[in-house]
């Protein structure tokens, strides 16, 4: 080595030592901020837990491992998930609620509630259908309770994407200024020739009430229903404390009355 170089190369030497002994010294100090800012890192076989006195959020999904959605709470009532799509709830502004899904996905229940209404329902499976409505609301002494089973669906599985575009023609039609029946018999006209609003009919005509069960301030009853929804069966305690007993026929006329109606003179 040429000794002209000796100094520069001693000067060198002591320059990369003291840029050594500052990285060293980064680096602990990062090292302490680190396991005293964060705590060491969570082992893989345990799960970090963080506790909260209290949250205050809009929303809360909580999924599985998948990332597939299994609780949804809302104070905002979100659509109803199904089959991968996100489908148009038909209720009133105000609803908050909390909706529980199947491991696909699927809406298979929830609670809501509302100014003077509170919903729990349980679902059908693979059918955008509620099996039980519990429902109770009123204020006051005007309060109320109702418990309705409804028909198991069957037939093909509801086309989603129809069914959303056929409501939005019933919809259409409800506005249009008929009466209930006449809007009813103006989508079964046009459903002839509009697929889609036939499917959104289908799915409509799935959701059949077979029992239903209530209490008001003035009475309690108990109805059964046909396969169409015609209530043949009324069993209830009046509100003088008179129990009966009424059957209909599919036409809604009387048909027998346990004990039978007094004559009036």
């Amino acid at each position: 080595m040429h000794p002209a170089l000796h100094p520069d190369i001693a000067r060198l030497t002591r320059q990369v030592r003291v840029l050594q002994g500052a990285s060293l010294a980064l680096c602990a100090a990062l090292a302490a901020f680190v396991t005293l800012g964060f705590g060491p890192p969570t082992p893989a076989n345990e799960t970090r837990v963080e506790k909260f006195d209290e949250i205050t959020v809009g929303r809360i999904n909580v999924a599985g491992p998948d990332g597939v959605k299994r609780f949804i709470l809302s104070h905002d009532m979100p659509k109803a998930p199904f089959a991968g799509q996100e489908i148009e709830r038909s209720v009133p502004p105000g609803f908050a609620g909390m909706i529980y899904c199947a491991p696909n996905g699927d809406e298979i229940g929830g609670i809501a509630s509302a100014d003077g209404m509170r919903i729990i329902t349980l679902d059908y499976a693979d059918y955008p259908i509620e099996a039980l409505v519990l429902a109770s609301g009123g204020e006051g002494e005007r309060q109320g309770t109702t418990i309705s089973l409804k028909q198991p669906p069957s037939g093909a599985k509801v086309d989603l994407a129809a069914a959303d575009r056929g409501y939005k023609t019933l919809q259409s039609i409800w506005k249009s200024g008929l009466d209930g029946d006449a809007a009813d018999a103006e989508a079964e006209r046009r459903a002839l020739t509009d697929p889609d609003l036939a499917e959104v009919l289908r799915h409509r005509k799935m959701m059949v009430n077979r029992i239903g069960i209530g209490v008001d301030p003035k009475q309690a009853g108990i109805t059964l229903a046909d396969r169409d929804g015609n209530d043949r069966i009324v069993m209830r305690v009046s509100d003088t404390g008179e129990p009966e007993i009424v059957m209909f026929d599919a036409d809604g006329a009387e048909v027998a009355r346990i004990p039978e109606r007094k004559e009036k003179p």
